[in-house]
């Protein structure tokens, strides 16, 4: 139920519904969080690139830390 959702919550809060769907499909255990594991799905996401993405340093994305990462690549 919550990949269902997710995407309509997070564009409403204002953030690309796009970005939400790819997210969702990448976070494969559906934690609300991209592991550097899941991130190897992700083209052109380095390990170096996760690591700056990983503001807090706590070895996952958060939604708002992989939007960064694809607005950035979006331009």
């Amino acid at each position: 139920m919550r990949a269902i959702w997710l995407p309509a919550i997070l564009f409403a809060a204002g953030f690309n519904s796009a970005h939400a769907v790819s997210f969702i499909s990448a976070d494969t255990d559906q934690d609300g969080y991209i592991s550097q594991e899941e991130a190897k799905t992700i083209d052109g996401l380095s390990a170096d690139i996760f690591a700056q993405l990983d503001v807090n340093e706590d070895n996952k994305l958060s939604f708002s830390e992989f939007d960064a990462y694809v607005k950035k690549e979006d331009k």
